[in-house]
């Protein structure tokens, strides 16, 4: 299996492989080695989840969490912010472009939710949002009437 194709499998499947590779090794006898290449696993991981089992037992072999700061950000304000955001022309909000940037963005958290980010910080929040940046259509003489006759702000959806 590739470590691609790995990632992609849920925790609770991670954990009932991790399961049955150390019955294989501890009750069937089957060499760690031959186990984990059939797996397609790092060598290293066959020696550490025996041991994981011997220590906690089947719950020693579950997920683990995620280390990591927290998010600054809780799923209440993230609404907020969305609320704000989603369908308003920055313009509307005061500010002097009609599109959105990271630095606005950054500005309007601090501004309506006094939480500071920094900017990349930002980007892989509205990433994570599925806010995308708008594409440039400003290219071609069809666009030039188009841009010359848009007034105001037109986003709507999740597009900063």
């Amino acid at each position: 299996m590739a470590e691609s194709d790995r990632r992609a499998l849920s925790n609770g499947t991670l954990a009932e492989i991790r399961a049955g590779a150390v019955q294989q090794v501890i009750v069937g006898g089957e060499s760690p080695e031959v186990v984990i290449r059939a797996l397609g696993f790092h060598r290293s991981l066959i020696y550490q989840w025996p041991g994981r089992f011997r220590k906690g037992g089947m719950a020693a072999l579950e997920a683990q969490p995620v280390p990591g700061r927290p998010s600054k950000l809780g799923p209440l304000q993230l609404r907020k912010l969305s609320a704000i955001s989603v369908g308003k022309c920055p313009v509307q909000l005061g500010f002097q472009y009609k599109l959105w940037t990271r630095a606005m963005i950054q500005e309007l958290i601090w501004r309506e939710l006094q939480v500071s980010l920094n900017e990349s910080t930002v980007g892989r929040l509205l990433r994570r949002l599925a806010y995308t940046p708008p594409k440039d259509r400003s290219f071609g003489p069809a666009n030039r009437t188009r841009r010359r006759s848009s007034a105001g702000c037109s986003r709507s959806t999740g597009r900063w």
